[in-house]
């Protein structure tokens, strides 16, 4: 029999998928007759299908009470936890149904109580480590965070308490990523993997001819993400297009829906006239990497995995804009400010004039974005040999 892995995938967005596939990639290049077995929720199982893998998906699952673009934490954190107690029956079933060699859990922690009370060795992925507010300006964001402060110190000790069931905890960041009160711990009981991310794909012609447009068109890219949160950062970024139309005339915007949005109906709720053959509505681009390299400007929220796909992949300069009461989007969009390549519009100053200003001003070459310290190298080969120690060893090896 080989040696098989357990590998649950979080249903927070397609960003999570993507670093799991790459890294199983790696670890079937070291251990090719391992037996993979993914378990996963809403649209998660049908992309690792379509790599190649076999996914159960039979996992509790609810999109996020996010509204306009803006996430109530408090709302998040309660339908989190009561969404992890309802799936920890089937992590259960599912460990003694496979009876893995070892189980590798995306940011869905009631898999590393299955697995302990069984025994398994376990792995733990995440892109956070402890819940910490970044941007707090509007009353109701005040209101909001203030309600999450009462609850962070007990989030952030269950968060730990996690953690320590894990045999190792792998973080998709850098060391200064993490909370100066968390730092200490951190780096003497996790492994700093930094980010993950895939290659950016060779497509069949070039990205403008696939659109329809010159080759000297000015192209912004729109993406919201992998989920129907992002439907208001493309509507405004619709409406921005006819501002900047008036200074950029060559501008074409492409809005990326990603697969939990239809296309066509972001179409019919465009409330304003849209510039006819300015303005490109595509579904899921499985090459969407290719399409922000071939960008001038891309628009985006603040997820992990775009932003470092941005950062350590295409080099284009970002325009970020965060859910409202995201603490890990706006983190995340902090820093990428901080790098020097992507400027930072905040949910409750989010409008279609200040987006089409941003994005002008950017497109213009008044914010040289370009000049950034060199990208981290991916470690997904490291990430690889970390996990096959854990397995037993193939056998005649």
């Amino acid at each position: 029999m080989p040696a098989s892995i357990l590998w649950a995938v979080s249903y927070f967005g397609t960003g999570h998928v993507y670093r799991n596939l790459v890294v199983a990639d790696h670890l079937l290049g070291l251990r090719p007759h391992l037996s993979l077995q993914f378990i996963a929720a809403g649209d998660v199982p049908a992309l690792i299908r379509d790599a190649g893998y076999r996914c159960r998906s039979d996992l509790v699952w609810d999109p996020m009470p996010i509204s306009d673009g803006r996430l109530n934490p408090v709302g998040f954190v309660r339908a989190w936890l009561a969404k992890e107690r309802g799936n920890l029956p089937v992590y259960r079933c599912a460990v003694r149904q496979h009876t893995p060699d070892l189980v590798i859990s995306d940011e869905l922690p009631s898999l590393l109580s299955a697995s302990a009370e069984m025994n398994v060795p376990s792995i733990y992925f995440t892109d956070v480590l402890s819940v910490a507010p970044v941007h707090l300006s509007s009353p109701t964001q005040l209101l909001t965070h203030g309600l999450l402060s009462l609850i962070r110190p007990v989030l952030n000790r269950r968060m730990q308490a996690c953690y320590q069931k894990a045999g190792e905890v792998v973080f998709f960041g850098q060391p200064q990523d993490v909370c100066a009160r968390w730092r200490g711990w951190a780096e003497e009981n996790v492994y700093f993997a930094g980010p993950v991310v895939r290659r950016v794909p060779r497509l069949k012609q070039p990205v403008r001819h696939l659109l329809g447009i010159d080759e000297d068109s000015v192209l912004i890219t729109v993406t919201a993400g992998g989920s129907d949160a992002g439907e208001h950062l493309l509507r405004m970024a619709a409406l921005s297009l006819g501002q900047i139309l008036e200074r950029i005339s060559r501008a074409h915007m492409l809005l990326v829906t990603g697969p939990a949005l239809c296309p066509e109906q972001l179409r019919t709720r465009l409330t304003k006239k849209i510039p006819a053959g300015r303005l490109s509505i595509r579904g899921f681009l499985p090459g969407l990497p290719a399409y922000m390299k071939a960008s001038d400007l891309v628009v985006t929220l603040g997820g992990h995995a775009t932003l470092s796909e941005l950062y350590i992949r295409t080099r284009t300069p970002a325009l970020v804009c965060p859910l409202g009461g995201h603490w890990e989007q706006e983190r995340n969009a902090v820093r990428a400010a901080e790098q020097g390549w992507a400027e930072v519009i905040f949910r409750d100053r989010l409008t279609p004039c200040r987006l089409g200003e941003s994005a002008v001003s950017i497109l213009s070459g008044r914010m040289d974005l370009r000049r950034t310290n060199p990208p981290p190298e991916p470690t997904p080969r490291a990430i690889a040999r970390l996990l096959a120690g854990y397995l037993p060893p193939p056998k005649g090896g």
